[in-house]
């Protein structure tokens, strides 16, 4: 899924496939090669992925079993 990460792909670099790939928030939190943008888009992507709906990407479904397009969250 991070092939089509939406919204925050203007803070792709050239060490974003190093950060994305790591598993501890605190290592995210402490590389100095990323930028607070990136830093913010990481986890941000990671509890966006934990809510999409299998085979639909740009739904997410919440606790309550409400599901919604990506867009009408953005919007918010």
């Amino acid at each position: 899924m991070w092939n089509d990460f939406y919204p925050s792909d203007e803070y792709e670099t050239d060490n974003w496939a190093t950060a994305k790939g790591r598993s501890d928030p605190h290592e995210v939190v402490f590389d100095p090669s990323l930028t607070i943008e990136q830093k913010r888009a990481i986890p941000a992507s990671r509890a966006s992925d934990a809510r999409a709906v299998r085979d639909r990407p740009a739904l997410r479904q919440l606790e309550d079993g409400t599901v919604l397009h990506i867009d009408q969250i953005l919007a918010r």
